[in-house]
């Protein structure tokens, strides 16, 4: 048998090479990447992106294959902070080599410091640094945050002001480090960042002059929010202030923000945004655990341009917000899904997928006024909403069909009246069932509920359940019969889904990411 030459990987040309590392790239394999890391996902799948390590791995096994590899591994840059040294690595990476900029698309930075505050006043080396080269620009920038004069920020932001971030809160000596990062990438088009008390009032301020010096126009997706739950108890951060870090992404399309905190501003004191449509060309518009009144509502969509497609506003995901700050509860309470309809008017032609909750777990909102607005929106095709956002209508079949526009496709609905069990959760598939029979829904297609064999079990055991269980198998048989499917969803499992991100555990496979760079 004829033996076959052995080709080595590095004989392969350069183009062959490129392609190869492309396959171990996930922003190279999906444009839909960062769509799919979504916080009802939760985030720790980023910190064990195999593939990544893989090519990384592969890149140190000779020169020629780090040159190739080494613009593919900046597509996707994940930080995890636990590990001081990875950020300051890879923004010094950025500094020195110019020709690695623009590979950056997509960045997720999530950050804990658990010794940060040390490694900025502590004397000598850290254990890092001992192994490392002797000279790491690293201790350079502590060392020219502490004096608030570092170079590069100077050079590159093109302005001899620099804030001075001595002895602040730690997200302080984050935020430069960030905002350096975005002046860096000018392809940056995707960015994820779960940092813990950002922005505060004063870097958003100080951070205002920074952002106003350049236009990222390439970036549109952008997500943040806290990096840990414990982040409720510490609050979180005003809208405004987001504002003021956002006025250099003018292309931005989705903005997805997952906080915890107050936005009720005064009007007469709130800073107007620079420009009425800042936004123009936002498309997906997430504001998830947010506590907001109609006036800070209507203040964030007059921002956005005419083509918003898909809007989601979840308030007060966590029961403990509620008992920690009960003066929330009434300003939380003061918006209803029928405000929000109408706030949403102005796009009632381009808007396709809408989300509202209001996560009470002990209130029932049956004195909530019926959303008749909602078939004002006429290219609406998915809605996720709680039962009770409907008040009464969602207890009368009818009325509740009523207001659904023709062009529906899909209803998710959680948190049923539970009070009151079954009787309930099966007027609104009824009512719904009659409708697509009548033709009046001819684009419904799926409707998913919570589970009413969970909610039952609250309320009722042996043979009512047992009751409930064949009622429910027959209305599934007969949406099936009228073209539509009706899906039981397991409340825990979608609140399992939709916890806020904690992406604090330490990975082994994170440990070694930005090393790539370090030569």
């Amino acid at each position: 048998m004829t033996q076959l030459p052995r080709i080595l990987l590095t004989s392969l040309p350069l183009e062959v090479l490129h392609h190869v590392s492309c396959y171990f790239c996930s922003h190279c394999l999906s444009d839909d990447f960062m769509r799919d890391i979504r916080w009802d996902r939760g985030m720790k799948q980023i910190w064990s992106d195999q593939p990544r390590i893989e090519l990384l791995n592969l890149s140190k096994s000779c020169r020629l294959l780090r040159t190739v590899a080494q613009p593919v591994l900046c597509h996707f840059v994940c930080v995890n902070e636990t590990k001081r040294q990875e950020f300051f690595s890879f923004v010094r990476t950025l500094v020195e080599r110019p020709d690695l900029r623009s590979n950056v698309r997509q960045v997720v930075a999530g950050h804990v410091w658990p010794d940060w505050s040390g490694g900025l006043d502590s004397e000598g080396p850290t254990p890092e640094e001992q192994v490392s080269k002797p000279k790491l620009i690293a201790t350079e920038v502590r060392d020219g945050l502490r004096k608030g004069d570092w170079r590069p920020l100077r050079d590159i932001l093109g302005s001899s002001y620099v804030p001075r971030f001595q002895g602040g809160p730690q997200d302080e000596r984050f935020i430069p480090l960030v905002s350096l990062l975005f002046h860096l990438t000018p392809n940056l088009e995707s960015a994820v960042f779960a940092c813990n008390g950002w922005p505060s009032h004063e870097t958003a301020k100080a951070l205002e002059r920074w952002n106003s010096l350049i236009k990222l126009t390439s970036l549109k997706e952008l997500f943040f929010g806290p990096n840990a739950k414990e982040e409720v108890e510490q609050g979180g951060f005003l809208l405004d202030d987001v504002f003021c870090l956002l006025g250099s992404v003018p292309e931005l399309e989705v903005l997805h923000c997952d906080v915890y905190h107050r936005t009720g501003v005064d009007p007469r004191t709130r800073p107007a945004l620079a420009d009425p449509q800042c936004f123009p060309h936002l498309k997906e518009l997430v504001l998830t655990n947010w506590h907001l009144d109609i006036g800070s509502l209507r203040h964030v969509l007059g921002a956005v341009g005419p083509g918003l497609t898909k809007f989601t506003l979840w308030q007060c995901l966590q029961h403990n917000i509620i008992h920690n700050f009960p003066s929330w509860r009434q300003e939380t309470s003061g918006i209803v899904l029928d405000e929000a309809l109408d706030a949403l008017q102005p796009w009632r032609s381009t808007l396709t997928e809408l989300s509202f909750r209001l996560h009470y777990h002990e209130d029932d909102r049956f004195d909530d006024p019926v959303p008749r607005s909602l078939s004002r929106i006429r290219e609406l095709r998915v809605l996720d909403v709680d039962a009770n956002s409907f008040g009464s209508a969602w207890l009368a079949k009818d009325e509740f069909a009523s207001v659904l526009p023709p062009s529906f496709c899909t209803l998710k609905s959680l948190r049923g009246a539970l009070r009151d069990g079954f009787a309930h959760m099966i007027a609104v598939p009824l009512g719904i069932l009659e409708a697509i029979r009548a033709g009046q829904l001819p684009s419904l297609k799926k409707i998913e509920l919570t589970d009413p064999l969970e909610v039952e079990s609250i309320i009722c055991t042996g043979q009512q359940w047992r009751d409930t269980d064949r009622e429910w198998e027959r209305l599934a048989g007969s949406f099936c019969l009228a073209g539509a499917d009706l899906v039981f969803r397991d409340l825990d499992r979608y609140e399992e889904r939709h916890d806020a991100p904690t992406p604090n555990g330490e990975s082994e496979e994170a440990d070694g990411y930005l090393l790539g760079f370090d030569a």
